[in-house]
């Protein structure tokens, strides 16, 4: 019986991708296709246009591809294999009355997993987020207020829907005008990024654009936010275009086992394979309906 419902109703992913020159995003778009199924749909919005305006051309499309899952992402991430498949897979324990969950990346700068950009809704709840769009243009966290709208309405967006799950790497590998921009939001909106100091602690170039960016933002009288409009007053080392394989998993491994200590990450490990096992067990029997 449940191989049967899984093959009668296949989930879709409409996969929107935002970007704005980041130096990840052939990599991400690379690792993205190569999991990506027949009938699934990507697309690059890579205009340098104010936030809300990217958002409304993201649900347009994504609205537009007529899949039950809508994915957005940023290009500032690298992910792990078999995320797609993990994601279609809670979708299908996912509420009803859920708009969406959300799934934690292990961040470069806070140095431990937290929620980033990295989005799964469900589309046919879209329309509200839509609607409620010009209503936070000026949010200094547009997203998570259109989530508290649609919340109040019934239709929760769900980030402790997916646990002990870590699906890859956010702000590493970044330009280092990127990682200046981001910084500077950052002072005024995760003082925790100050407070805890889980900044890495290496004798770097990056590590000094990231102090150098928090005490300007702080210093700073009008938060940018938009990149596009931000005038930046830094000299910045050239740096390569990102080429080569990168090997996600190992340094997302690496960095979880130093964040948990072994124990906890013997454990979240554990629980990961188990779910690894059963999207091969799907994928087994969808391959074998299919001869």
């Amino acid at each position: 019986m449940f191989y049967l419902n899984h093959r009668s109703h296949k989930l879709n992913i409409a996969i929107a991708v935002r970007a704005t020159g980041e130096r990840t995003l052939t990599l991400l778009l690379e690792q993205l296709k190569s999991q990506m199924e027949l009938g699934d749909e990507i697309a690059v919005f890579s205009k340098q246009e104010p936030f809300h305006e990217k958002m409304e051309q993201v649900y347009l499309w994504c609205i537009q591809q007529n899949a039950e899952i809508s994915l957005v992402i940023d290009a500032d991430i690298l992910l792990r294999k078999n995320v797609l498949n993990k994601i279609r897979l809670r979708f299908r324990k996912l509420p009803k009355d859920s708009s969406g969950f959300g799934i934690m990346l292990f961040d470069r700068f806070f140095q431990r997993p937290k929620f980033r950009g990295l989005h799964v809704y469900r589309t046919k709840y879209l329309p509200l987020f839509l609607q409620f769009l010009p209503l936070v243009t000026k949010s200094i966290r547009p997203e998570t207020e259109l989530k508290k709208r649609v919340e109040e309405l019934g239709f929760a967006f769900k980030n402790d829907f997916v646990k002990f799950y870590v699906a890859g790497l956010h702000d590493y590998f970044q330009w280092y005008r990127d990682i200046y921009w981001k910084m500077i939001i950052r002072s005024q909106r995760s003082q925790d990024l100050i407070a805890i100091d889980y900044i890495p602690k290496e004798d770097t170039l990056e590590n000094k654009i990231v102090q150098d960016a928090l005490s300007a933002g702080l210093e700073s009288t009008s938060i940018p936010l938009d990149k596009a409009n931000f005038s930046f007053n830094y000299d910045f080392v050239e740096q390569p275009k990102l080429e080569g394989e990168i090997d996600t998993e190992h340094i997302l491994f690496t960095a979880l086992k130093k964040h948990y200590g072994f124990g906890m990450f013997y454990i979240s490990s554990c629980f990961i394979w188990s779910q690894n096992i059963m999207i091969f067990y799907l994928k087994y029997f969808k391959r074998s309906g299919n001869r």
